[in-house]
This record gives structure tokens, sequence and C-alpha cells, in this order.
């Protein structure tokens, strides 16, 4: 299976935001199970 560009898009988006925006806070997302309300606007403006 290949992807499309639009895929590979999508794909290289979801992956730096995860690198710059959760990376980052992951222990923090671990511990208090749950994902910032800021970090869920930021996931929707994309």
């Amino acid at each position: 299976m290949r992807l499309t560009e639009d895929q590979k898009t999508i794909q290289e988006l979801a992956r730096s935001f995860a690198e710059t925006e959760l990376a980052p806070i992951a222990a923090q997302i671990d511990q208090e199970e749950r994902i910032p309300k800021e970090i869920i606007e930021k996931m929707a403006e994309i």
C-alpha cells in the first residue's frame, strides 16, 4: 500500500506535532492520564 501525497502530508504533520507538542510533556500526560486542554485545542487547529 502506498500513501497519497495528501496522506504523506498528514502523516508528517501528525509526526511533527507529536514531536514538538506531545513528546516534551509525555511523562505528564502519562502521570495525569489526561491530555491538557491546550494541546487538544492545538490539535483541533490542525
